[in-house]
């Protein structure tokens, strides 16, 4: 699959899974979505007509299409495959776990993979398509050889795994055993490096 022309480019770098509303709020609002009252004071131009957008429901038919979610969901779970040898699920928020595929296909998929995961933009966007994240992320972890100090295992710092965690649990989404479970990971982390190695927390 990874040979087909253009395929290794579309699963790498081709494609943001970013809705039509995100990423024009992200083109001409880098910080997020304006106010009513910073679109109100804006002068009469391009700026004020892209604020003017940016506070349109996402609903509204002025953003066309919203098949981005069935779109995303096969796309996320190509990589999902590729980064891990799983069993047959009866719910996607599984397929994450299993065993690592060895070899570089693997590794870039792994890191594609939670690079998506890691943007907030890509999680409003897809919602449940790509719930599978949280799961992958939780295998992933089990390999921590090699890791930096900031990381709970290579490709997965422990501020944006902590950061997506969280938000897929304020999210109540479908993944969130896997989410609680990746935050319990990081907060054993940082108690050992509090503490000289003892855990003295835990959730639940």
């Amino acid at each position: 699959m990874w040979g087909a022309p253009g395929m290794t480019e579309l699963l790498l770098t081709g494609e943001d899974l970013l809705s039509d509303k995100i990423r024009h709020v992200r083109k001409w609002f880098p910080r997020g979505t304006p106010t009513d009252e910073y679109v109100e004071q804006l002068d009469e131009g391009e700026e004020k007509e892209a604020g003017k957008k940016a506070l349109q429901d996402e609903e509204d038919d002025t953003w066309g299409g919203s098949g981005v979610n069935e779109y995303a969901y096969l796309y996320y779970n190509l990589l999902v495959a590729s980064a891990v040898h799983s069993m047959l699920a009866p719910c996607s928020n599984h397929d994450g776990i299993g065993r690592l595929r060895p070899g570089a296909v693997s590794d870039v998929a792994q890191r594609r993979a939670m690079e998506l995961w890691f943007d907030k933009g890509v999680r409003d966007s897809c919602g449940d398509s790509i719930c599978p994240a949280a799961s992958l992320a939780c295998t992933i972890a089990q390999r921590a050889a090699g890791a930096a100090e900031d990381e709970i295992a290579i490709g997965l710092p422990k501020d944006l795994t902590v950061m997506a965690a969280l938000g897929e649990m304020l999210d109540a989404s479908m993944a969130f055993d896997y989410a609680q479970s990746m935050f319990e990971t990081v907060a054993s982390h940082a108690s050992r490096d509090a503490t000289g190695g003892e855990v003295f927390w835990r959730m639940g």
